[in-house]
């Protein structure tokens, strides 16, 4: 399993970035014109700044005060200051308006005295849409939340859990104080992105780095070895340059990589060269190779994934509940080159199926982040592998076929060349997906959703071509 990286939370965290932040065109649904777009404008600006003189002269001039934007939030989703939500409140703004995310001015309060305001207004502290706590938690301070948690009933665990991922994600050490002081539990999961996809609040400290609140809960009790495997947690930290987090993790004990893959990950040159000088043969130290062969092969580094090889540490294989496979470490990084060379140093006894997981990597990567190797390197990472006979029917470890992934990449888009590559090849071009329905129905729902841009037109007119249908697009 590929450790958690920065960019696949960026789809999860999407809805809620927009509905925090997004500032559109203001509106009014109090009066028969909308006010200046100018002056709206200015209102919220003077909101946002505290500028109490300047707020009360453009209410004076008549602007409504219960003026809504594009994405129905009132002014007070924007006020930073409690004398300025007071003066709103007055005018009689209602605290639990919903945006269209199902959002209220709580969610987004800024401090506690904003917090303290809209309670005392009459702001609900329960039974909103989304829940209250893990937003607050990364816009407040734990005086916020203290004045919160004085109006409200003892949160249940699963509540405090969310609120203490939210910490983590945040860097907010001193959040995460007061989540623990109050019952949260530094090793135990909560809700990432729905009641199924929980992570652990070190993980998440992992993929983000977030050194502060890490050490926050390794020493309230985090495991520096949970997760998958030990050394789950520190290879997740190395595959995201986070240094300060190896080093903490690292200091509390964490297993499962060695210090030869960390100085490669960290880029460290003088240090890996001045390791593979005494480099022992694998059969003698295997730990002191441990991760050695993602870690290069990842970072492109042909040198070290050279020398590896002839100390005889092999490609793929396991140790204890921790894997290596360094061919899905190359593909999942676009590596051509590397994966080239290790696939040239296969046997005719090689079993295929250890390529399934680095296909389903090249395929799921091949429409990239700006960050990441151009699209061209994941699909000759694809190339190589359909041609070494990687299986293209298979799934990967989570059950997703290869087709879909081309379909559905991590960066949203698709890639139809992908697509074509992989039809070519035999792939099922309308796999049934884990709830039963298949592909073109997947894609035709998401048409009707969200519109045919993600996936793009065409990958659409690939899988269609693929499958012999017309896909409806109809909203």
């Amino acid at each position: 399993m590929r450790p958690f990286i920065q960019n696949d939370m960026k789809r999860l965290f999407a809805l809620l970035t927009t509905a925090l932040f997004a500032v559109t065109q203001p509106s009014t649904s109090h009066g028969e014109e909308a006010p200046p777009a100018k002056s709206a404008e200015n209102l919220i600006e003077a909101c946002a700044k505290g500028d109490i003189v300047a707020v009360k002269k453009l209410l004076g001039q008549g602007l409504d005060p219960k003026m809504i934007d594009g994405n129905n939030q009132t002014l007070l989703f924007f006020v930073k200051d409690a004398a300025t939500a007071e003066i709103l409140l007055q005018a009689g703004v209602d605290p639990n308006h919903e945006n269209k995310f199902g959002f209220v001015a709580l969610h987004n309060a800024r401090n506690a005295g904003v917090v303290a305001t809209l309670i005392k207004g009459g702001a609900k502290t329960s039974g909103t849409k989304r829940p209250l706590l893990g937003n607050m938690v990364r816009m407040n301070s734990p005086e916020a939340l203290e004045i919160y948690f004085a109006s409200i009933p003892p949160p249940d665990q699963a509540i405090l859990q969310q609120a203490l991922i939210a910490a983590a994600h945040m860097n907010r050490e001193k959040s995460t104080e007061f989540l623990i002081k109050h019952g949260a539990k530094a090793n135990e999961p909560g809700e990432w992105s729905g009641p199924k996809d929980t992570m652990l609040p070190l993980q998440v400290c992992c993929v983000f780095g977030s050194p502060k609140t890490a050490k926050v809960l390794l020493a309230n009790g985090a495991d520096p070895n949970a997760g998958e495997f030990p050394g789950a947690m520190l290879r997740t930290a190395i595959f995201n340059k986070h240094k300060e987090m190896v080093e903490i993790l690292m200091a509390a004990g964490a297993k499962g990589t060695s210090e030869l893959s960390i100085a490669i990950a960290l880029g460290e040159k003088q240090r890996i060269e001045e390791l593979l000088k005494t480099a022992p043969e694998f059969s003698k130290d295997p730990e002191f190779w441990e991760g050695v062969f993602s870690a290069a092969a990842e970072r492109g580094d042909l040198e070290t994934v050279k020398t590896a090889f002839n100390k005889g540490v092999p490609t793929v294989y396991k140790r204890g509940k921790i894997p290596n496979n360094a061919f899905t470490s190359a593909a999942s990084e676009g590596q051509h080159e590397v994966l080239g060379y290790l696939l040239g140093q296969r046997g005719p006894e090689s079993d295929p199926n250890e390529l399934t997981n680095a296909l389903w990597e090249a395929v799921w990567n091949s429409h990239p982040y700006a960050e990441q190797r151009p699209a061209e390197d994941f699909e000759k990472c694809v190339t190589l592998l359909v041609g070494a006979g990687a299986p293209v029917k298979n799934k990967n470890d989570d059950g997703f076929s290869h087709m879909t992934a081309a379909v559905f990449t991590r960066n949203p888009g698709g890639n139809s060349r992908v697509i074509e590559m992989l039809a070519a090849a035999g792939a099922d071009p309308n796999p049934e997906l884990s709830d039963g329905k298949h592909l073109v129905e997947v894609i035709s729902q998401s048409c009707k959703d969200k519109g045919c841009s993600v996936p793009n037109e065409q990958v659409i007119a690939a899988i269609e071509k693929a499958v012999g249908v017309a896909i409806d697009r109809a909203k």
